[in-house]
């Protein structure tokens, strides 16, 4: 396996963790009351 497939690997499910994980914070730190945006 070369190095470039290895980056992919680790690189591909990091970026959708940090996109759920950015989705995520947005939904708890929306203030109390207002309901949370739906997934599109």
């Amino acid at each position: 396996m070369t190095n470039i497939a290895l980056l992919i690997l680790v690189i591909v499910p990091g970026l959708a963790a940090s996109r759920a994980l950015q989705h995520y914070l947005e939904h708890t730190t929306a203030p109390p009351g207002t309901p949370p945006p739906r997934f599109r």
